[in-house]
């Protein structure tokens, strides 16, 4: 489901999916809970994936439900990284990790989008200190953040 639509990135990932598939609640929810401006529409949006979670949870599909779910998030984040929304990305990365946190390449995802974000803030001239520290707290042998950390220390923040 996912993969059909991250391919077009002149909107909202989410939105543009419900778009192409408006009668999808489960992309409906996302949608809101991701993209949603209105802080009562992502309130609504999550509290739907919730009552859809209840419910697989009590069909015994939990496990399933999560497992695709996250997946969904993660194909999110990966057009949210090409767009170079590194926010959205980060978001939609920490919902997947909620619902599958042993998957290992979610964090490793995570991390790189962290790394990503403090590039960014860096090459724009802001503080980019607390992407780099989350970064190296979900791991902390990312290289690329690693370097970032080097620079940093050898030559400052500015250079």
């Amino acid at each position: 489901m996912a993969r059909l639509y991250l391919d077009h990135d002149s909107g909202a990932m989410a939105t543009e999916a419900l778009m192409r598939f408006p009668d999808d609640l489960m992309l409906g929810g996302i949608a809101a809970v991701l993209d949603g401006e209105d802080p009562r529409t992502r309130d609504r949006g999550y509290q739907w994936l919730q009552s859809a979670l209840n419910l697989a949870t009590g069909s015994g599909l939990s496990d399933i439900f999560k497992q695709h779910l996250s997946a969904v998030y993660v194909n999110l984040c990966e057009g949210y990284l090409r767009r170079e929304d590194f926010t959205r990305a980060i978001d939609a990365l920490q919902w997947a990790r909620k619902l599958a946190p042993k998957r290992a390449q979610i964090a490793t995802t995570l991390s790189g989008a962290d790394t990503a974000l403090a590039k960014a803030q860096r090459i724009r001239g802001e503080v980019f200190e607390d992407a780099l520290k989350s970064a190296l707290e979900i791991d902390a042998q990312n290289t690329e953040a690693l370097r970032l950390v080097e620079e940093y220390i050898d030559y400052g923040v500015g250079s």
